[in-house]
């Protein structure tokens, strides 16, 4: 009951937009079923790299949590990490124009949801800097959790993904966002163990059924590389 209330009322609230607005993706080229095949496999690859961004995340969130252990002072271990990661945003911003990961991050995703075009390298940096400034926020004893900064770390996984496999093969014509799209649903069931939610948030997102398929088999692979 409460689960369903909640949408209704925020529909009510707030419309019935989602929190990204997805442009038409297309996931799979369904007219070419030696090319949809092709792309299913690099979907279940990207699957088990974000199982590993995922065990590497939560790795990094305990190895945080061990080093500002050390530091005498909870107030002022929590000074030194948010100077951390201060420096950080302040050099992101004087390098490329933008902040990039502070707070949630949601307008990247949303960027690289709607082309952005940014170059695999860009995005691997944002990935790593993401994954510092999450690590050091909570190991430092910020309030907060790991929902959204998975969705970021694995939308840049995958359009870097996306975005390195679409230059070396062109021929197969990918989809950056939709790549980016199942990333987000393969890092945050992977790190997680949230599977089911996280196929249904993304279908939710994007209400395309072609994303369904790509997003089991991306999870699944994710979880299961995770747990392994």
């Amino acid at each position: 009951l409460a689960t369903g209330t909640a949408p209704f009322i925020c529909r009510l609230a707030f419309g019935p937009q989602p929190a990204f607005n997805v442009p038409a993706i297309d996931a799979l080229p369904l007219s070419h079923p030696a090319l949809a095949l092709a792309t299913l496999v690099l979907y279940v690859v990207l699957g088990a790299l974000c199982g590993v961004a995922a065990a590497l995340f939560i790795k990094t969130l305990h190895f945080a949590v061990d080093v500002f252990e050390r530091v005498p002072g909870r107030y002022t271990r929590h000074v030194f990490g948010m100077l951390l990661v201060g420096v950080l945003i302040y050099a992101l911003h004087r390098s490329f124009g933008h902040y990039f990961v502070e707070g949630v991050g949601y307008s990247t995703i949303q960027a690289i949801l709607n082309g952005w075009g940014a170059a695999a390298w860009l995005l691997g940096l944002l990935f790593v800097a993401k994954l510092f400034a999450t690590s050091t926020s909570l190991g430092a004893g910020s309030s907060g959790g790991i929902f959204s900064p998975s969705l970021f770390m694995g939308c840049t996984l995958g359009g870097a993904f996306a975005t390195v496999v679409a230059f070396l093969l062109p021929s197969l014509a990918l989809d950056v966002p939709a790549f980016a799209m199942v990333g987000m649903g393969a890092m945050v069931g992977g790190g997680t163990g949230a599977a089911m939610t996280a196929v249904t948030m993304i279908f939710e997102m994007t209400l395309d059924y072609h994303i369904v398929l790509p997003m089991i088999l991306a999870v699944a692979a994710g979880l299961g590389v995770r747990r392994a």
